[in-house]
């Protein structure tokens, strides 16, 4: 029986005796135990207002969940955590809790909250001169940078650290920063500069740091280059070198992670059996520790396994199961950065109440009305992307209805009719969904391009021609105009189409009635550009800078009352960056936007 089990007198003597119990646990990988004694401590130092403990019990609850990967749980320990740090003004302690609560959220996919916790430990780091600390700071902000995709940013702060650290001295963060920083040059592709820093990183960790977890990183990344080489088999083998660490460490969410990484790439290889059998030990290691961020991975690949396996309907189910995730995981997502809001915002009215009492109420106003804004941003593009989805699967049950209600009195031609119908209406929701799923993918570095030679020219006329009759609901004429003649060019066509429908989209969303857009086709400097030219809303000054973010919201909205999830342009952005091609706009305010492609 524990110490807790027998029921001691809650003393802050007897709660610091439980809490090293706990401590001693965690580091001996017993985290059930770990978990069970911090959550007795945490119960009874809120029973007799013990901070100190009660601080120390929501730490190690958040470390726990960190190693299982439940970062939803580690925000809500570890911000409860920081409002106690916060009131006793416990700075190296609320540094602490920061840089974890950055972790987090940087693994929940929230880079700007995460960002913004990062900088204020930073600050506090530099208040305190405690160089190492700062260092780790500035490494963390770099890897938020990277999964950004910021990489110029990512880069200049890592440099930074790898300096610091370098004046510190601490050969553990150096190991680490160096391996860091060769990630770093791998998404940079600068694969020899990458290799180089990791084998450092490694040799050091294993002659003198002796860091098993560092170690497994280390080998995971050293893999990923191999990866990008497409060496899959020493890939495979530093995969494998990282799973024997994970697994006597009982890490289950970085053998989860890597067991994924080993079946993709057997998948790879084209050894889809084998790359099956390790997707599907990820899965079930991902579902026993309740990880749906990794769960959600998983039934990704695990699709496209299963297709290449010719097992459709399995590749059916498990990308319904990624699917039903993701959605789940928008919804999830936008009630933890509003729960993480909140107690954010509890911790700054602490720190300003500890200092006037009665001091800027203004400020607190201002805050709330932000968290209201914040609030309605999230139902807003919640609702949107459901009433998206919502109304063609509407239109679908009732044309099926009615088929059924009348199966023996339709005619064959009828029955066409209304199977062209649902037909149509299951591409548009296809679509809403690809749009909602395209963001993802091209942020993981999934979006595959299929290059090919495509009549240029054509392919224009021919998404002009499809937006006609949209535009003549409004009374708005499209003019195209082909200054090229015949063209072809080497690119992806899905991703050029797609590209050009969200521009011509947006041009008839945010004109007025009776008015014109005009498609342009002609030469450039390289090969060709095309301007998508408005004379409707136009967009303000100040809010140009944020078009092509993701879920960007500007005052204006669709003249007719059309949908737009936020994401459109920012898919255009990448899809055109991604072809090699560059996109730019000219707007004035009330005159209309010009939207310039050049490949």
């Amino acid at each position: 029986m524990s110490p807790i089990e027998e029921k001691v007198i809650p003393t802050a003597e007897k709660l610091r005796e439980f809490l090293a119990i706990a401590f001693n646990n965690y580091t001996s990988s017993q985290l059930e135990e770990a978990e069970k004694l911090y959550t007795e401590a945490k119960n009874y130092a809120e029973e007799i207002h013990d901070a100190d403990s009660l601080y120390k019990a929501h730490l190690g609850l958040a470390k726990i969940s960190m190693q299982r990967g439940h970062f939803d749980v580690v925000v809500e320990n570890i911000t409860d955590a920081l409002q106690i740090t916060s009131a006793l003004e416990i700075k190296r302690e609320e540094a602490s809790c920061l840089n974890i609560l950055g972790i987090a959220l940087s693994n929940l996919g929230d880079f700007s909250s995460a960002l913004t916790n990062y900088f204020s430990g930073l600050k506090i780091s530099r208040e305190l001169n405690n160089k190492k600390l700062e260092s780790q700071f500035l490494n963390n902000i770099s890897n938020c940078y990277s999964w950004m995709e910021d990489f110029n940013n990512s880069l200049e702060y890592a440099e930074t650290a790898m300096a610091l650290a370098n004046e510190v001295g601490n050969p553990s963060d150096i190991c680490s920063m160096k391996s860091n920083l060769g990630f770093l040059y791998s998404n940079l592709n600068r694969l020899d500069d990458a290799l180089k820093l990791m084998n450092e990183s490694l040799e050091m960790n294993i002659n003198l740091v002796k860091n098993n977890d560092a170690l497994a990183k280390t080998y995971n990344n050293i893999a990923s280059v191999y990866l990008k080489q497409k060496d899959y088999h020493k890939a495979l083998d530093y995969y494998s070198k990282c799973m024997e660490i994970v697994t006597e460490n009982k890490d289950e969410s970085t053998m989860a992670h890597t067991e994924l990484l080993i079946g993709n790439a057997y998948f790879h290889l084209n050894e889809f059996e084998a790359a099956l059998i390790h997707q599907e030990t990820a899965l079930d290691i991902a579902l026993r520790i309740n990880s749906k961020k990794l769960q959600n991975k998983i039934y990704y690949h695990l699709s496209y396994t299963y297709e290449s396996l010719e097992e459709y309907e399995k590749a059916y189910e498990v990308f319904e199961n990624y699917y039903k995730l993701e959605t789940q995981a928008t919804k999830d997502f936008s009630d933890l950065k509003v729960k993480y809001l909140n107690v954010a915002h509890k911790v700054d009215v602490a720190k300003k109440e500890a200092e006037i009492l009665h001091e800027k109420n203004e400020e607190l106003d201002a805050l709330n009305n932000a968290l209201r804004a914040l609030h309605e941003e999230k139902n807003e593009f919640l609702g949107i992307a459901v009433h998206d989805l919502k109304n063609p699967l509407n239109g679908i049950s009732l044309a099926a209805s009615a088929l059924i209600k009348n199966i023996n009195k339709v005619t064959p031609e009828k029955f066409e009719s209304v199977i062209q119908r649902i037909e149509s209406v299951t591409d548009r929701m296809k679509m809403i969904l690809s749009n909602l799923l395209d963001v993802n993918a091209i942020e993981s570095g999934e979006y595959k391009l299929n290059l090919k030679f495509v009549n240029i020219s054509s392919l224009v006329l021919e998404i002009v021609s499809h937006f006609k009759h949209i535009a003549e609901e409004k009374n708005i004429i499209l003019e195209y105009e082909n200054k090229t003649g015949e063209m072809f060019f080497l690119t992806d066509e899905t991703a050029l189409t797609e590209i050009l429908e969200n521009l011509i989209s947006n041009a008839i969303k945010y004109s007025d009635k009776n008015k014109n857009v005009w498609i342009i086709l002609s030469d450039a400097v390289n090969n060709f550009k095309v301007q998508i030219i408005d004379t409707g809303l136009g967009i303000k000054e100040e809010e140009q800078e944020k078009v092509f973010k993701k879920f960007a919201k500007i005052s204006n909205k669709p003249t007719a009352g059309e949908n737009s999830t936020g994401l459109g342009l920012s898919i255009v952005k990448k899809l055109t960056e991604m072809l090699g091609g560059n996109i730019s706009f000219k707007s004035v305010y009330g005159s209309g936007t010009t939207f310039t492609l050049e490949f």
